[in-house]
């Protein structure tokens, strides 16, 4: 830019000085040894003041102006050593302004330096270099500040710190109240630490790190997480740890072991070593999985112990291994008393007893691999094999409601014996779902329930296929029998027809003696009764006997049913008299009461104004 002029040009044209100019001049040469001899003093880091005056068109400048600042090693051309250094809108006042410059550590190393410096009006045209570029010459008491400390040209010498010799490599300087001094690693003025070889070490008291009054040997306080206490690193295919050893053992030492690829527990893994033993005592391998007296724990088993192990909580005692010769557990709460979990491979047993020695296998519970749970039997042979040496097999108190598939034999007295102490809760509750037997008892009383309950079930038994709920085999003996399964007492019956729709009315086939066929006229004397279980209403009673009358359908004999039913005589009324219709299977109102005798089903208990429909019937064949 034309017309701009800088203090340092001045400096290069003595004839343009005069007595104004050479007073600024001696300002700026003050300043600037005050400034440097302040940074030497108080070691303010590598900031330094820069003053200098500007001219604007041969006038002293006046305003705001962008400034920068590059340092470099020659006065002209090349690289710059550090920069740009921009500063944007500094005051200019009458000319002069100030201000301070940083380039960082490692600028000023002794050589000499040179400052380039562009300027412009604050934010208008481009920058202009002012030339030539200004030399940055120390002052009298920074040139004083190398001698005053010592060092020349970089280097320390004997004389310098007055010691007598220059150090050795892995010296020191140390301070021993009077004198510096060159002095060893572990040797120096007040230090506790000592040298054995290459070794340092100390036994004068404790050590605390991050703790002013350590109470153990060695303390870390003020640990903020888990990863920034002590921590123990390495690079080795044989495992990283830490030894823990005690001399009065002889010598016994353990070693807590980050696994390798040449360690038992193997890469990623965890282990306690016993170096007396040379075994594991403990290992963790990468996958969590624990084992007690083995380096590699099973694939799959979270905790593996291997060989006969004890715990002992309290006062007894757990013992892992093979009791009685099985594999399990022992557990010995106190002398005499004993526990056995066992398992020898096709049942697994829990027994306990009480004296010396380890508990039969009749002394508790078995459960075989295909499925057969024992009590008091080592060998189940059923779903449940009770093994008794009392009158009773199978003694359950029932305080809820449950259901309970329950098969009891008993060749002496009770097979099953059930006590219920609530009101509608069953003592024996049976439920087959497979059509078979829910409850099966033979012998002097097969089942026998008491309840002690007004309301209360001493037995209860259902059969959700269909089946048998409950079986006697010999005389069932009741003081009062409630059915509330069924309305009517029914018989089944073959015929001469398949699948007769429920609520049919039905007559006995003269061609077929013992059977029964559907109705096909009115007044029809040979009537046998209704096909039970229409609408939902099953029979109460069915009677029957095995291997002589058996199999067919069931038809009522007596009390309620629905009956198919029609209108041909008129409408029906609760009460009136019901007979065979024309229509096949139906009943109709009785009219008259001659041709009636001996064809009467019952009376209606529902009506029927027209058409078909089902009607509820009293069953009472006349």
């Amino acid at each position: 830019m034309k017309g701009w002029n800088a203090m340092h040009r001045w400096f290069q044209k003595p004839s343009q000085t005069n007595s104004r100019m050479k007073t600024k001049l001696k300002l700026h040469l003050l300043l600037l040894a005050l400034v440097s001899l302040a940074g030497f003093a108080r070691a303010q880091g590598t900031a330094f003041s820069y003053q200098g005056r500007l001219d604007d068109g041969g006038l002293p400048a006046t305003g705001l102006y962008d400034f920068t600042f590059h340092m470099f090693n020659v006065d002209a051309a090349g690289i710059a050593l550090a920069g740009p250094l921009p500063l944007n809108a500094v005051p200019v006042t009458n000319g002069l302004f100030n201000v301070v410059l940083d380039f960082g550590p490692g600028i000023f190393t002794g050589p000499a330096r040179w400052l380039e410096i562009t300027v412009r009006t604050n934010g208008v045209g481009v920058p202009d270099v002012l030339a030539p570029r200004t030399p940055l010459l120390p002052t009298p008491y920074s040139s004083f500040a190398g001698q005053a400390a010592g060092v020349v040209n970089g280097s320390v010498t004997a004389n310098q710190l007055n010691v007598g010799a220059p150090p050795t490599a892995g010296q020191f300087l140390s301070y021993d109240g009077g004198n510096f001094l060159w002095s060893d690693p572990g040797v120096a003025v007040g230090n506790i630490w000592s040298l054995n070889g290459s070794s340092a070490y100390y036994n004068a008291g404790n050590v605390g790190i991050g703790i002013a009054n350590p109470q153990e040997r060695l303390t870390i306080a003020g640990v903020t997480s888990f990863n920034s206490g002590l921590k123990v690193t390495g690079n080795a295919s044989g495992g990283t740890g830490i030894a823990i050893e005690n001399t009065s053992s002889g010598g016994h030492k353990y070693d807590l072991l980050s696994g390798g690829a040449g360690t038992g527990v193997g890469v990623g893994g965890f282990g306690i070593w016993d170096e007396t033993a040379g075994s594991y005592r403990l290992a963790i391998d990468s996958g969590g999985n624990i084992g007690i007296g083995t380096a590699v724990p099973t694939a799959g088993y979270r905790l593996e112990v291997v060989g006969a192990t004890i715990l002992r909580p309290g006062n007894g005692t757990i013992q892992y291994g093979s009791p009685n010769g099985e594999i399990g557990m022992s557990i010995t709460p106190t002398a005499g008393n004993r526990a056995d979990l066992r398992f020898n491979g096709s049942t697994l047993k829990l027994v306990a007893s009480y004296g010396v020695g380890p508990p039969p296998a009749e002394f508790g519970i078995s459960i075989s691999t295909n499925g057969y749970v024992g009590i008091g039997k080592a060998s189940p042979s059923f779903k449940l094999d009770v093994l008794s040496d009392t009158t009773t097999a199978i003694v359950g108190r029932s305080t809820v409601a449950s259901g309970i598939g329950v098969y009891g034999e008993s060749s002496q007295y009770n097979g099953v014996r059930g006590l219920a102490h609530n009101a509608n809760h069953g003592a024996v509750v049976g439920v087959h779902d497979g059509g078979g037997i829910a409850v099966y008892g033979t012998g002097a009383t097969g089942v026998q329930g008491d309840s002690s309950s007004v309301g209360g079930y001493g037995g209860y038994f259902r059969n959700t296929a269909g089946g048998i709920a409950l079986g006697v085999q010999g005389t069932a003996r009741v003081g009062v029998l409630q059915i509330t399964g069924g309305a009517d007492l029914a018989e089944p019956f073959k015929m001469s027809h398949e699948h007769i729709v429920k609520g049919s009315v039905v007559v006995i086939d003269e061609e077929h003696p013992g059977q029964l066929k559907l109705s096909g006229k009115s007044y029809d004397q040979r009537v046998a009764g209704i096909v039970s279980g229409a609408n939902g209403v099953n029979p109460g009673i069915s009677l029957q006997q095995e291997g002589v009358l058996e199999g067919g359908q069931n038809v009522s004999l007596s009390g309620r049913v629905y009956v198919q039913a029609d209108t041909a005589n008129g409408s029906i009324k609760p009460g009136d008299l019901l007979t065979t219709s024309d229509t096949p299977g139906h009943a109709m109102k009785v009219t008259d009461h001659g041709r009636a005798q001996g064809a009467v089903l019952g009376k209606a208990m529902s009506g029927l104004k027209d058409g078909r429909g089902m009607v509820l019937v009293l069953v009472t064949l006349q």
